[in-house]
Parts: structure tokens; sequence; C-alpha cells
């Protein structure tokens, strides 16, 4: 199994993350050390990670056509936990027909409709 470390360059994607891999490698004919960098695609299954942090990345068996790793551990940077934000719900009563009813401080007119008794 091959373990690395690199940065997270996107987290845009559903459960995957694009962490970016710097290496050093000499050159064939100068031997002066070049720094190679390489994007993978790994698989995340836990809470959200953001761009710029430290993670360490392990091979695994082939999750889709792009994704051969998986996320094994956050080194440094925040863990995002993903919040639900729900929406206020604002009941309707028959007096308020026709009425502007306040709702988080922006007016709403209320359309007049039949109500079935």
């Amino acid at each position: 199994m091959q373990i690395l470390t690199g940065t997270v360059v996107s987290n845009k994607m559903e459960k995957t993350l694009v962490v970016e891999i710097e290496s050093l490698q000499p050159h064939p004919k100068y031997r002066k050390m070049i720094k190679k960098t390489s994007n993978i695609k790994v698989h995340n299954d836990g809470p959200k990670v953001s761009e710029g942090s430290l993670v360490q990345i392990q091979n695994c068996r082939p999750i889709s056509k792009g994704k051969q790793f998986k996320l094994v551990k956050v080194l440094s940077g925040k863990e995002e936990a993903e919040v639900k934000v729900e929406k206020p719900v604002v009941k309707i009563e028959k007096e308020t027909v026709g009425k502007k009813v306040k709702a988080d401080k922006k007016p709403v007119v209320v359309k007049k409709t039949k109500v079935k008794k």
C-alpha cells in the first residue's frame, strides 16, 4: 500500500477531493532536482475537508475511472461539518389572508384564496 501526503486543491465534488502531490525528481541528463506536481482524485466518505488542508491518502481498489485513492486522515486544516439550514415556516390564518405578513423582516403579500370549512 502506497501512502502519500498532499494538499487539497478542490472539494467541490460530492465524496471526492482533488489532492496535489509534489515530488522531486532528478533531471535525466543534468541531475538537477525538478519539482513535479500531480493532481489525484481521492474518495472521501467522512466530513468535508476544506481547500488548502494537508491530508494523507492511500491507494486502494479502483472506485471509478479516475479515483484509485482514499483519504486516510487530515493532518492540518479545518474539517467542515455539514450544516443543514432550515427555512422558517410561516403559518397563515384566516385573518391574515390579503394582508401583509412579516417573515424574516421582509414584507410578504399573501394571495387571497378560498378556505374550505
